[in-house]
């Protein structure tokens, strides 16, 4: 095993199209 890699310590992260409003809900590291 990596060290340092956690998946179950990923954070969701929300981006704001600012173009149509739309929100994209994604996971980050």
């Amino acid at each position: 095993m990596k060290q340092g890699i956690h998946p179950e310590n990923y954070r969701l992260v929300c981006f704001k199209d600012m173009g149509t409003e739309d929100y994209f809900i994604t996971r980050s590291c």
